[in-house]
Parts: C-alpha cells; structure tokens; sequence
C-alpha cells in the first residue's frame, strides 16, 4: 500500500528537524577567539617560541573581554638516543619543553607545562640532519601550540 503524499512530507519534515536542530556544541573550537593578548614575552629557543608566539596570535581577538599578557619559555633538548655498532649517534631524541604563565588583568596568574618529543635519524650528511632537526622543531612548536590555544579557549569558553 502507498502512504499519502501528505503523511510522507510530514515524516520528511519531522526527520528533517530533528537532525538539524541538535544543540551540540564543541568546547574546543580552535576559531573560538575568546581571548586577546596584550603582551608576549619570550625566552629560550628563539625559532620555536616564534612559531608558537605566531600561532597562538592568531586565535587572539582584539574586542574581547578577556585580556591577558603572556610569559613563554621554551626550551629544546637534544639527547642521544641510539649508537651504532661503530659507536656512532643513529638517533637523537628531541624535547621541546614550554613554560607558558598566563597573567589575566586581576592579576590572576596560571602557569601550564607542555612538552613534546620526537626521534631525529641521523643522516650522512650534517646539513640534512640540521634540516630534518629544524623541520621536527617546526612540527613540535606547531603541536604545542595548538595544545595552548585549545586550552586557552576551553578555559575562557564563555
């Protein structure tokens, strides 16, 4: 048997509200901007708090309420991970360690640890090992940096 017309544009229409009217919400959204930065300071590693400085920057909105001034110190270890059998480093270990004091306008201080490791190999060539070193300083830079904006905007969610 066929259903009406009628009874199939009202189960269409119900289906349709229905799955379009759900009140989820994500915390974290990354595009949120609840916050803006009056200062930055910097110390340490100089090309990854410029990369984190950067990024975190750019999820700050100017006509927000909540205003804070930013203390970053950022520190990288290189550790010898592996040799091989002639004694030579086959891999090193980088540590990219971030100090991050947020000062709010009441003079309200909190203080966050991020850290992030990843394994360099060694190649024959320096300069391609520099590059890869550079290129995995990036990458960790990049990743605590999102962690920072995600934790900013889920602590200044409004």
């Amino acid at each position: 048997m066929k259903r009406p017309l009628k009874i199939n544009s009202i189960i269409l229409l119900f289906f349709l509200f229905i799955l379009t009217s759900c009140g989820y919400e994500k915390l974290n959204v990354m595009n949120s901007e609840k916050y803006k930065i009056v200062s930055f300071k910097s110390s340490g590693n100089q090309r990854a708090a410029y990369i984190i400085k950067s990024e975190v920057k750019l999820h700050s909105k100017k006509s927000s309420n909540n205003a804070v001034s930013m203390v970053l110190r950022v520190e990288k270890d290189k550790e010898i991970k592996e040799k091989n059998i002639s004694n030579k480093v086959s891999k090193y270990s980088i540590t990219l360690r971030v100090q991050l004091s947020v000062i709010e306008e009441n003079a309200k201080k909190n203080d966050y640890f991020f850290s992030k490791s990843s394994d360099l190999l060694v190649t024959d060539s320096p300069s391609e090992t520099n590059e890869e070193e550079k290129k995995i300083v990036e990458v960790l830079a990049e990743t605590i940096a999102n962690k920072i904006t995600q934790t900013l905007n889920i602590k200044y969610r409004e």
